[in-house]
């Protein structure tokens, strides 16, 4: 809202929701704050490889037209197709916000999702060296997981408070 209110454009791009309702909401919220937004092909889960690949495409080829200085990506999916978006194109700034590591890290590890996440952390690992960075994060696990995975410089990696559950106060 500051960028638009200060002459700046903002254009969010967006996957697959998994809720409908919350999804609409978030829309219509935006289309209220004139917010230019688009959803893409890309679920919030690799439910169909094609679909992923298109919106991955999508995202591109947006970027491209909209040029911008900054890109700033929120949930694992969404940050690895942005810093991937930012290295293929010119726009080589990026804010990355990692809410949580997402479900390749959590729950049952099988096989498959084991391999995917050395997969996911060896293709952000290499990219990150070639873009500017900075990226948030909601508690101190996350910083020294992604600090001690990726080897990323502290000064690169900004806590702010969270929105999840306090749990001190809720086992």
């Amino acid at each position: 809202e500051k960028i638009l209110k200060d002459g700046g454009e903002v254009k969010i791009f967006f996957g697959q929701g998994g809720n409908k309702i919350m999804e609409e909401e978030a829309m219509r919220i935006l289309h209220n704050k004139r917010i230019i937004f688009k959803k893409l092909m890309y679920s919030n889960s690799i439910k169909n490889i094609f679909f992923e690949i298109c919106g991955f495409f999508q995202l591109l080829n947006e970027l491209r037209k909209f040029k911008p200085n900054v890109v700033h990506s929120i949930s694992p999916k969404g940050n690895l197709l942005g810093i991937m978006s930012c290295f293929l194109l010119s726009s080589r700034s990026i804010v990355i916000a990692f809410s949580g590591m997402g479900t390749l890290f959590t729950g049952n590890r099988s096989l498959a999702k084991k391999l995917g996440g050395k997969i996911y952390f060896f293709v952000f690992k290499t990219i990150l060296r070639f873009i500017r960075y900075k990226i948030i994060v909601q508690n101190s696990d996350d910083k020294n997981f992604l600090k001690n995975n990726l080897e990323i410089n502290s000064s690169n990696i900004f806590l702010i408070k969270g929105s999840g559950v306090h749990l001190s106060r809720y086992s």
